[in-house]
């Protein structure tokens, strides 16, 4: 029988063909991870260690991949009942853990007065239902070896503007859930046992290990979770009905697709739409009458941020006046220097009253809201959000294009834009602006700036092809 990981539970939420091809796929078919990922790994670790710094910890050192003298050692730090163990790991019958942290309480235990309870350390700020799993898994392993079931927690990374006076993470407790549990672990036994799931095309494919191996088998396919936003319960119910391809739903009629549950009368039209775009390599009209808001001068909005630290370090502008189109931006050199770019973004925003405001997708509304909470101008922020249009929102209404998603690096090539600086995604803007904050060379700089500038042309673009090509003709 397979050895289970306990995050491999956290895994299942993601994808479940992951935790199939973690412990079926050929290590050679897997992508190295991005320099953006690898960062982020780093910055797990680097927090990971502040975080144990505050701990009384002990590591048990053994040979990597020996899990069972790695058991052997934790157990013997448990019965010795130290304060607090460091990775220790924990086995019972098939199912492994290494949590982060193992805390000494009070209480009886098979141990003696005390017993352990287990603490996972996230570098997000929100936890999961995977971290919750991963968690449980800890309790339930903690459980066969003290007799004892304990309470579990995470100890997840504060934001930016919460962690003055030494904060640094705040702890969350995990309730179990014996049920859900049993049934997840059930289904990891499964996977890792040799039951393969059918590839199903999301957002976590793009930066999956396994995306070379599940992609062309997607593609191949046709399968119909190439049509964006399809639900995995839907795809699902289409392909027990035989509608598992692109080509079945272009062919079926939206009234028999009402059926299948989380299928309603909207949903079930755009279904077909997108399929037989998708099909056909042709975009398909909705019907509904395209209106945008124009003004002279006119703005092309893009936001770029550091998710990690909360941080909003560039707020791009395009301004389109008579025609001619200028570039201008307010970049912060950290988290100390965010109020700065906020209040000129703000002042150069009031002096293009009037204007109308283009973005794409959500996020650009949801970091005003932020930044005016954090630091004033909720009535300056709100006047903008009043001139804002959401491009995304009005080429969904308007128009079935045949691409499997709707996010701008996709849309705006299909359209015939093209980013032509170094740096062409948002990790890679990220991955510049570390760099550019460690070294201070100019060519980061550079780069950010024009991937900004292009994500703002790209938004231009949208916005010239919704008008050109998708409104009705005039008269």
């Amino acid at each position: 029988m397979p050895l289970l990981q306990a995050v491999d539970l956290s895994a299942l939420l993601d994808c479940d063909r992951l935790v199939f091809l973690n412990h079926h796929g050929d290590p050679a078919r897997r992508a190295a991870p991005s320099a953006y990922q690898r960062r982020l790994i780093e910055q797990g670790r680097q927090f990971e260690q502040e975080v144990v710094g505050r701990f009384e910890a002990i590591r048990p050192h053994y040979p990597y991949g020996r899990l069972e003298e790695g058991f052997r050692l934790t157990l013997g730090l448990m019965r010795r009942g130290v304060k607090a163990i460091y990775q220790g790991v924990l086995l019972d019958g098939d199912l492994a853990g290494i949590p982060d942290l193992l805390e000494r309480v009070e209480g009886e235990s098979r141990l003696g007065h005390y017993s352990y309870r287990p603490a996972d350390i996230k570098l997000a700020a929100v936890a999961t239902d995977g971290h919750r799993l991963q968690v449980m898994a800890y309790m339930a392993l903690l459980e066969a070896v003290q007799g004892v079931r304990p309470e579990g927690k995470l100890l997840l990374r504060l934001p930016p503007d919460q962690r003055g006076s030494g904060g640094l993470f705040r702890e969350e407790a995990v309730q179990w859930d014996g049920a859900a549990f049993a049934a997840r672990l059930a289904e990891v036994r499964a996977l890792a046992g040799g039951k393969e799931p059918r590839p199903f095309f999301s957002s976590v494919c793009r930066e999956c290990a396994w995306r070379e191996v599940c992609i062309p088998m997607i593609e191949q396919s046709q399968d119909a979770s190439l049509i964006p936003g399809l639900r995995r319960d839907v795809w699902h119910a289409l392909h027990e009905r035989g509608l598992g391809t692109l080509s079945a739903v272009a062919a079926s009629a939206p009234e028999g697709l009402i059926a299948i549950r989380g299928v309603g009368g909207k949903t079930a039209p755009y279904l077909v739409r997108q399929a037989q775009a998708l099909v056909s390599g042709q975009s398909v009209l909705t019907g509904a009458a395209v209106s945008l808001p124009r003004s002279d001068p006119e703005v092309f909005f893009d936001v770029e941020s550091l998710p990690s630290e909360g941080l909003f370090y560039l707020l791009g502008t395009l301004i389109v006046r008579s025609g001619q189109a200028v570039y201008e931006a307010d970049m912060a050199s950290g988290l100390s220097d965010e109020q700065r770019i906020w209040e000129s973004f703000l002042q150069r925003m009031d002096a293009l009253s009037g204007a109308v405001i283009y973005h794409y997708g959500t996020y650009e509304r949801a970091a005003l809201k932020t930044l005016a909470g954090r630091y004033g101008g909720a009535e300056q922020a709100g006047r903008l959000l009043e001139r804002m249009v959401d491009l995304e929102r009005t080429l969904k209404d308007s128009v079935v294009l045949p691409l499997r998603s709707y996010s701008l690096k996709e849309v705006a090539p299909w359209l015939g834009f093209r980013w032509t600086g170094e740096t062409q995604t948002g990790g890679g803007s990220i991955e510049e602006y570390l760099s550019w904050l460690e070294d201070g060379q100019a060519e980061h700089l550079q780069h950010i700036l024009r991937y900004n500038e292009e994500d703002c042309r790209a938004a231009l673009a949208v916005r010239d092809w919704l008008i050109s090509a998708a409104a009705p003709p005039a008269g």
